[in-house]
């Protein structure tokens, strides 16, 4: 009803818990596709399906669960393997026909390059804050237009970010997407800027002004609940 024609979803984080990623069971597997089947059937094809797996399996499981998502043709599957071993990654996406997208908690060019040049993925995604910046995250959607991948903003980490993810994604011809989270959105984020950047049917702007076109409410500094942290 709000336009919003894409959603993420992670229905298998936890069989990944019960046991730290090395098998899902065939209980397990079962219900944790149950969302899929479900949103497949009130929207058919008019709702993009992501599925987020939290870099939680191993190897052979990783696999397991993407042939399994096959069925469902997919936008992309999130992470599916523990990233300290990136060629264990390739591997994972020469054994699937679903596309495989990662990248929100890695850091820098040469992290990206590392993953660019598996060859393998369909999607870049990059979480600005964790990245390196603007100017860093700026570099990465260009490189990744090189090797033809598109490359989505991350959002969790706050309003500041999305906002100026929003910025970059309207401004890098290979970003078709900007992740939002509904919750956070409609909810706190609102509590610590002056604006966000506005949704309309499913898309999304900047907010009007200078520089991102947000500041920080004027009482943040004054709330007891604050924290506080600074880097030098």
């Amino acid at each position: 009803d709000s336009g919003i024609n894409a959603m993420k979803i992670w229905p298998f984080d936890f069989a990944a818990e019960n046991s730290k990623g090395h098998y899902i069971s065939k209980n397990d597997m079962k219900k944790a596709i149950e969302p899929f089947e479900k949103i497949r059937k009130a929207t058919g094809s008019k709702m993009d399906i992501m599925a987020e797996l939290h870099s939680m399996w191993n190897k052979p499981q990783a696999i397991k669960i993407c042939k399994e998502l096959e069925q469902f043709d997919l936008l992309w599957i999130e992470d599916p393997v523990f990233m300290d071993h990136l060629s264990t990654l390739g591997e994972v996406c020469s054994a699937t026909e679903a596309p495989v997208a990662v990248g929100e908690t890695r850091g820098g060019r040469a992290d990206y390059r590392s993953l660019l040049e598996l060859n393998g993925l369909s999607q870049i995604i990059m979480d600005i804050s964790w990245g390196g910046g603007i100017s860093e995250a700026n570099k990465v959607s260009s490189m990744a237009e090189i090797w033809h991948l598109p490359i989505a903003f991350h959002d969790c980490t706050g309003p500041v970010t999305l906002t100026a993810s929003t910025h970059l994604a309207l401004s890098n011809s290979n970003c078709y997407i900007q992740e939002i989270v509904r919750a956070f959105y409609y909810g706190w984020y609102s509590d610590l800027v002056t604006k966000l950047p506005p949704i309309n049917n499913g898309r999304i702007d900047v907010p009007e002004g200078d520089g991102l076109g947000l500041s920080l409410q004027s009482d943040v500094y004054k709330r007891k609940d604050v924290h506080i942290k600074s880097s030098k």
